[in-house]
């Protein structure tokens, strides 16, 4: 688990419930007037604080109370025509995957994965450039940095986890880049982005392995017997794509045709090493 933040007897700001439903009255259907019967209107406030409620409870550090928000959610998202709450899910779910306290960021990655899962009319690319926008590493401030590097990390899990990558190439080409990208800032994300590469790439099918992620990895994959990851990446694509990673294919990447050579021998020991001087830092 990623952080260990504490939220308990965490109360929220008056004043920041108020503002937050001014702001949801703003997404949702306007009320109907009073003349039309205050039951209705008390019936619709009501929904819309149980609506706000599940966000609250999606950032909790207790899991079984997130996975039931989450649930909950999609149940509520599901009955009947509810497009402005589904947007404004997204919006909220998208800025939660930055939360500054760490135990909420999986709470909302799980979410937006789950979200995502359900409505497939939601194209994963929209949700892809609202993450980069929001949590955009080139224009936060310093003191905010690792918060949207975390953001975009969770962003892409969630992509992940929603089990349509595969499904929209261009995205997964986009979310392989990120986490390429993230990886360079291992003093905030340790090996988290290198991990979910082997994670996404043990997912894959061959086909889309062969001809879209191969030509991404390259770089990572030739670089094998420089950092234990990319070794690591080397050896689950090996394992799992045999027909593509064949000799031939490794001497291109490598300059051998096997990873245990003499002249790699000594490589593989420095990688070793650096693996093994890593743990020992964790632990």
């Amino acid at each position: 688990h990623v952080g260990s933040g504490r939220m308990s007897g965490h109360k929220v700001p008056v004043s920041e419930m108020k503002e937050e439903e001014e702001e949801v009255e703003n997404v949702l259907p306007s009320l109907p007037k009073r003349s039309q019967g205050t039951d209705l209107r008390a019936g619709l406030l009501k929904q819309n604080r149980q609506f706000l409620d599940f966000f609250w409870d999606i950032a909790k550090p207790e899991q079984a109370v997130r996975l039931a928000a989450t649930e909950n959610l999609v149940k509520y998202l599901k009955s009947g025509e509810k497009a402005d709450e589904l947007k404004y899910t997204l919006k909220r779910l998208v800025e939660g995957l930055a939360a500054t306290r760490e135990t909420a960021r999986p709470g909302f990655s799980l979410a937006l994965a789950q979200v995502l899962q359900f409505f497939e009319e939601i194209p994963l690319v929209t949700v892809l450039e609202q993450i980069q926008e929001k949590h955009n590493l080139q224009k936060v401030k310093k003191k905010l940095f690792r918060n949207a590097a975390f953001g975009n990390f969770f962003g892409v899990l969630a992509l992940f986890q929603s089990g349509r990558l595969t499904k929209e190439p261009n995205v997964l080409v986009r979310a392989v880049q990120m986490l390429q990208n993230l990886a360079e800032h291992r003093e905030h994300l340790k090996d988290l982005p290198r991990k979910t590469l082997v994670d996404i790439l043990s997912e894959m099918p061959e086909a889309t392995f062969e001809e879209i992620l191969l030509g991404v990895l390259q770089a990572d994959l030739s670089s094998a017997l420089s950092t234990p990851e990319q070794l690591h990446l080397l050896l689950v694509g090996m394992q799992k794509f045999p027909d593509v990673l064949k000799p031939k294919k490794l001497k291109k990447l490598l300059g051998s045709s096997t990873i245990v050579t003499r002249e790699n021998v000594p490589k593989l020991v420095e990688v070793l090493k650096t693996a093994a001087k890593s743990v020992k830092k964790e632990h």
